[in-house]
């Protein structure tokens, strides 16, 4: 079978069309990722601090064992899961 210039022309640009609208597409799906991804890592951090503050209050009103308790217990699970997501990426 053969083509005319012009259906060779036109299968062309639509080819070239098609690759820029897919690169185009994945550029938006990795800057939503990053997004996201940055989103997690605020709401870690503020987490994380929230905790650090409210066990350094209790340890503050000489509640030792509940002060500790809480940044020992949450800092562990926290640690845990960077963990576990980091061994997963890792394979």
């Amino acid at each position: 079978m053969h083509y005319t210039q012009k259906q060779q022309k036109k299968i062309i640009d639509n080819g070239i069309a098609e690759t820029e609208y897919r690169r185009e597409q994945e550029r938006k799906f990795l800057s939503a990722q990053i997004a996201e991804r940055k989103r997690g890592q605020y709401l870690g951090f503020t987490l994380a601090l929230l905790i650090i503050i409210c066990g350094s209050y209790m340890i503050f009103k000489r509640e030792y064992s509940s002060g500790f308790s809480i940044v020992w217990y949450y800092s562990n699970r926290y640690h845990r899961l960077i963990y576990r997501k980091w061994e997963k990426n890792k394979k």
